[in-house]
């Protein structure tokens, strides 16, 4: 019990000396943490950059990049939300198979909230061993996978700077989880 206080102190006083846009950025996303389910990188990083500014003309970007998590040369697409130069990832901490991706920490405006696996490294832009790691993929009958994955990631990254298309991407959500579902919720 002594450490979930000590834990419970340490993050109080954190959000006690945020400015009111840092605590708007880090209430949505704690709450968005709770909300959507595991491996939901795109949606909640692109949620966080749409209502934020909506909301509260709070300007921050959702960036469509790679992860890592050094155990191999593949490099997911994954989204994070950047404030202040301070990144949110709460999606890398539930991954949608924790049995074969280490699940990461729980980030949330630079701060970790939930530690994880240490060794995720981030990349806006995919590292050359990467490519190669997908010519692999692709040269053992993988081609259609990874041509999948590509345009996932070529989509997300064309709707990222569109408030518009973000907002037709987050009402169209699979599991009825709509911006106004969520919203709802928070």
């Amino acid at each position: 019990m002594g450490e979930a206080t000590r834990r419970k102190s340490e993050y109080n006083a954190w959000i006690a000396g945020l400015d009111n846009e840092e605590r708007h950025v880090v209430e949505t996303a704690y709450s968005l943490y709770k909300i959507l389910p595991p491996a939901a990188c795109y949606r909640a990083s692109l949620f966080l950059q749409y209502h934020l500014k909506k909301c509260y003309n709070i300007e921050g970007n959702a960036v469509i990049g790679f992860v890592n998590d050094g155990t191999d040369n593949l490099y997911s697409s994954h989204a994070w939300y950047v404030f202040q130069d301070k990144m949110t990832d709460i999606a890398i901490s539930r991954p949608m198979n924790p049995s074969i991706q280490n699940a990461g920490h729980l980030i949330i405006h630079g701060n970790i909230i939930k530690a994880g696996w240490e060794k995720w490294n981030y990349h806006t832009e995919r590292p050359t061993d990467a490519s190669e790691a997908l010519q692999s993929l692709r040269s053992i009958g993988h081609g259609a996978y990874v041509d999948n994955l590509e345009n996932i990631h070529s989509y997300m990254k064309n709707i990222s700077n569109n408030a518009d298309l973000i907002r037709e991407y987050l009402d169209n959500a699979p599991d009825k989880l709509s911006y106004d579902v969520i919203v709802s919720k928070l």
